[in-house]
């Protein structure tokens, strides 16, 4: 049963550029949120929460699978 198709690097790249794209619509809609919230009082504001631990994640991943990637390279 070929339910998975192995993909190609077209698919990988127009699968990257759509999760690029919802990543971005993402970050922006919860800054929206974020700035609304603070406006009104909120005291807890659940999206600044998600905003900045999801950036944190991202940062963090990014620099560790870069170091680990330049690591395997250098052997």
């Amino acid at each position: 049963m070929a339910f998975f198709r192995k993909e190609d690097e077209m698919d990988k790249y127009i699968a990257l550029k759509s999760l690029k794209i919802a990543y971005w619509f993402t970050v922006a809609f919860l800054l929206v949120w974020s700035i609304i919230g603070l406006l009104e009082g909120d005291r807890q504001n659940v999206a600044l929460a998600l905003l900045c631990s999801q950036n944190v994640l991202l940062v963090f991943f990014d620099r560790y699978y870069r170091r680990k990637l330049s690591e395997g390279n250098e052997e």
